[in-house]
């Protein structure tokens, strides 16, 4: 619903004191971070997987897919240009692979939340993965409701954080 203004001995007609103003302000901005949608990156060197996993999320209103990728070089021309607020990153992409492009990303000023997705993760690459600040692990190949619900329940989270910040 929209914020009603009523007239009252301090707030004439027409006009609006700074303490109404910022009232509104802030229960507009609750609103606002509560639907807010947040932009993902996609890049998997499986384009089926790459496909149905699209195919999933796209149908979510709290994600905008703002590129869906099958290789490092264009994942990480793309994160640079569309400074998601997610990645969803196969580790093992042709041409850079996820560890080079989590080391990139673990340099630039707004960084995404980056999760990563590997057939199999070795104790080093849970040391690297841990080390550029990943927020979790998924094993390939993952059924797209799984990624489904672990993307929404970090959306939920980045949204609260936000909130409370």
């Amino acid at each position: 619903s929209i914020p009603i203004l009523v007239a009252s001995e301090n707030c004439a007609v027409g006009s609006v004191t700074r303490r109404i103003a910022a009232q509104i302000i802030r229960r507009i901005h609750e609103r606002t971070i509560l639907v807010r949608t947040c932009s993902l990156l996609i890049a998997d060197s499986d384009p089926a997987h790459l496909n149905v996993i699209v195919r999933r999320l796209c149908k979510q209103p709290k994600l905008k897919i703002v590129a869906a990728v099958c290789d490092g070089s264009d994942a990480l021309a793309q994160i640079r240009t569309f400074r998601p607020d997610f990645v969803l990153i196969d580790m093992c992409l042709p041409r850079f692979d996820g560890t080079f492009i989590m080391k990139e990303v673990a340099q630039m000023r707004k960084r995404p939340e980056v999760i990563c997705m590997a057939a199999k993760f070795s104790h080093f690459l849970l040391e690297i993965v841990k080390k550029y600040g990943a927020i979790c692990c998924i094993y390939k190949p993952a059924a797209p409701e799984i990624i489904e619900n672990l993307l929404l329940e970090c959306v939920d989270f980045t949204v609260k954080a936000e909130k409370t910040t």
